[in-house]
């Protein structure tokens, strides 16, 4: 495997593991002064990487999300464009948050779009479709005329 893709894949995955670094909502802890208080947040942080649903539905998608920037970042030589990516997807993303209610008892919930667009098959198939618009601007994109 190239060092440029090997790169790639672990920036992905570092991208979407920090995605996560954070307690489940309402998470408490037993006592919150011991000196293990730290390590069992820790335990309750990491928990959710332990549903399998959880690696299909949303981290899936980070981790595409991830490459995605990973090789324009590559094709430009530089972070603009992955800067403006990520921006934009930022922007879509609050902006759907705002908009979207979702119907847990719908037959596609959890998998073609849970309750947000980081998790399901409907955004990693959006996902796919912005990849090919990006490999179609950047395929013009030479970097040996910026030397």
């Amino acid at each position: 495997m190239s060092k440029p893709l090997t790169a790639c894949i672990g920036t992905s995955l570092f991208f979407a593991f920090v995605h996560f670094l954070k307690p489940p909502e309402g998470c408490t802890l037993s006592d919150p002064t011991s000196a293990l208080a730290g390590f069992e947040l820790l335990g309750k942080v990491l928990f959710h990487f332990t549903d399998p649903q959880f690696f299909i539905t949303e981290f899936a998608t980070l981790f595409v999300i991830g490459m995605i920037l990973a090789i324009a970042r590559l094709r430009t030589g530089a972070l603009w464009f992955s800067i403006g990516l990520h921006a934009g997807w930022v922007i879509a993303f609050k902006g759907f948050v705002l908009l979207h209610q979702p119907v847990l008892d719908h037959p596609f919930h959890p998998w073609g779009v849970g309750k947000t667009l980081q998790s399901g098959i409907y955004p990693l198939f959006i996902l796919g479709l912005t990849a090919a618009a990006c490999s179609y601007v950047l395929r013009k994109f030479d970097l040996r005329k910026l030397s």
